[in-house]
């Protein structure tokens, strides 16, 4: 059985809220779902996920051991997960997350004393969990390859239809207003809860130029938990702006352990190479592929990207699945094949090499590439 990593610990701020969701999320909730699951028979004792330097780091090897408990309880685990998952499916009524979102959102929470707003941070706090839930059991059903019938309304693509509402807000179609009241609550990245939602941005974060073509599939259906997820994460960032906690997050670099870190390993800076390989973990296998490489390091940077070029990025982020029209392939130096950036890669055929050891300083925007996905490398002719 392999080791289901169901969504992506990415290396965003690790403040104290985002510290305190993935400790409770994978230590504590995930050993319970998977025993109520029946893939584990008990919880380790030490932790899957610890933080140090501001990082997380996930013992995947502890999942691993956790999961292949002797033959027979590997089979056993394959006989039932697949009828547990397919009756879980069933329950899964998002409905009271549009709810609260849509009574909550515009709610003046100023007015409100302590008491109230935390009991509003518990409800929304445990609404994000309980959807979480079956975040987990989405990547679970995808990771087996398993056949259950995913309800039509979660099968549209949200996702392109998000970036179309960008691109028409960008052109000055769609009113910054009527895009917040479908897709305010999400951000650059939804899952981080210092990051600012759409409707606090004055305007898009990033221009869009290319439309994606919407695709009915049921991968979509990790996408619709991850947009009522991000509904929840909006009301707790909104909840503890409100309580005036702002230590909360991270407000400037200087407070960020992870930007202080500078591009010095062993006393010797980074340097360009050429004539070299790189090699990394493949997250979508195609045709091998060569091409110019196009550095992104932010989100701002998204509209310099040429017709064929090859992005190399520092991290997975769903928003560059609107680049894919344009580009040849994409070079990381993080991210897991249940990315939904890499789900959307094999469905369109598009070579993903992820976990590339400091590709982004490696490598400088220009020079000659070569992707050969299938074994996992990368090479730099010029």
């Amino acid at each position: 059985m392999k080791v289901p990593l169901q969504i992506e610990i990415t290396d965003k701020k690790q403040c104290t809220i985002n510290q305190s969701f993935l400790d409770e999320l994978y230590n504590e909730k995930m050993w319970a779902w998977y025993k109520e699951w029946g893939l584990i028979n008990h919880k380790p004792t030490e932790k899957i996920l610890t933080f140090a330097d501001g990082k997380a780091k996930f013992n995947g090897k502890l999942l691993e051991n956790a999961l292949n408990q002797g033959m027979l309880r590997r089979l056993r685990a394959s006989m039932i997960f697949p009828f547990k998952a397919a009756r879980a499916i069933k329950k899964y009524t998002p409905q009271k997350i549009d709810a609260t979102y849509e009574r909550e959102t515009n709610a003046n929470y100023s007015s409100k004393n302590k008491t109230v707003l935390l009991k509003k941070l518990h409800s929304f706090w445990e609404l994000l969990f309980e959807n979480m839930r079956y975040a987990f059991l989405a990547g679970l059903i995808e990771q087996y390859k398993l056949k259950i019938h995913i309800p039509a309304d979660y099968q549209a693509d949200v996702q392109a239809e998000k970036f179309r509402a960008m691109k028409l807000v960008v052109q000055k179609k769609l009113s910054k207003t009527r895009f917040d009241k479908q897709y305010g609550f999400l951000s650059t990245d939804d899952y981080d809860f210092s990051a600012p939602r759409y409707y606090e941005l004055k305007k898009m974060p990033f221009i869009v130029k290319n439309d994606i073509p919407k695709k009915i599939s049921t991968h979509n259906f990790r996408e619709h938990i991850r947009f009522r997820s991000a509904k929840m994460v909006a009301l707790i960032r909104k909840t503890v702006l409100a309580l005036g906690n702002t230590d909360a997050f991270y407000e400037s670099k200087a407070e960020n352990p992870r930007a202080q870190v500078n591009t010095v390993t062993n006393g010797k800076k980074h340097q360009h190479r050429k004539n070299c390989v790189l090699s990394g973990v493949c997250m979508s296998e195609a045709e091998t592929v060569d091409g110019v490489a196009r550095i992104l390091k932010s989100h701002k940077e998204y509209s310099l990207v040429k017709k064929n070029e090859i992005i190399i990025i520092t991290d997975f982020s769903p928003n560059i699945v609107m680049l894919f029209s344009l580009v040849k392939g994409v070079v990381s130096e993080k991210g897991t094949r249940l990315a939904h950036l890499a789900v959307v890669a094999r469905e369109r055929n598009i070579p993903v090499l992820g976990q590339v050891a400091n590709v982004t300083k490696t490598v400088k925007n220009g020079q000659r590439v070569v992707l050969d996905s299938k074994n996992g490398v990368i090479h730099i002719l010029t």
